[in-house]
């Protein structure tokens, strides 16, 4: 199960970064 949250601790951290990298003007 600490596999899983590692999982979806990175897919957070990704989006995080997409959406930063889409909000940079």
């Amino acid at each position: 199960m600490v596999r899983e949250s590692s999982a979806a601790r990175a897919a957070h951290r990704e989006q995080a970064r997409s959406y930063i990298c889409c909000n940079v003007p």
